[in-house]
């Protein structure tokens, strides 16, 4: 039984990935021909998952007090600033568009830190492999620090990922297709 399934599975053509994986391609497509349509979509991505975040928070606080008595006024004060980014951002898409590249290049940094932070323990396993790690690290601050000064690379850069993403998940799904 196990047999068949797996033999239906991988019998023939799948339409479902090969569009998908089409659509991927088309995407990414006009994620390199026109960043800034990249950009604005970004944005609203941006703008609609911190209003869900928000939403989120306030759910938790109130799961968190009916079911462990714990009240935190923290979590709905978070979840309603959220909220609010979200609905400024999603109705003024500009100044999201304009503040998503600081965004990213704070976020490349505070990984990158917290990528240094955390190496220690692969020193243990290999001091090769710690050394690339901090290298890294301290490449993703520097990077981060340049696109602070520099946003218009941070717009390229997240134009150039997304396009990334979508061409090789375009990629993968054609291939999951056969």
């Amino acid at each position: 039984m196990n047999s068949r399934s797996n033999r239906n599975y991988n019998d023939g053509f799948q339409w479902g990935p090969f569009l998908l994986g089409i659509l991927y391609l088309i995407l990414a497509f006009f994620a390199f021909n026109n960043p800034m349509i990249s950009i604005v979509s970004v944005a609203y991505i941006f703008a609609i998952g911190a209003i869900l975040n928000g939403l989120y928070e306030i759910f938790v606080r109130r799961n968190l007090r009916q079911h462990a008595g714990y009240n935190s006024g923290f979590l709905i004060v978070i979840g309603t600033i959220d909220i609010l980014i979200g609905l400024f951002f999603l109705f003024n898409i500009s100044a999201a568009v304009i503040t998503l590249p600081f965004l990213f290049a704070i976020w490349l940094i505070v990984d990158s830190i917290g990528t240094i932070a955390t190496a220690s323990p692969i020193r243990n396993y290999s001091n090769a492999q710690y050394w690339f790690t901090i290298i890294i690290g301290i490449l993703g601050v520097v990077i981060g620090v340049l696109l602070i000064f520099n946003p218009l690379s941070s717009f390229v850069a997240i134009a150039t990922l997304l396009g990334l993403y979508f061409m090789l998940f375009g990629i993968l799904n054609i291939v999951y297709a056969f």
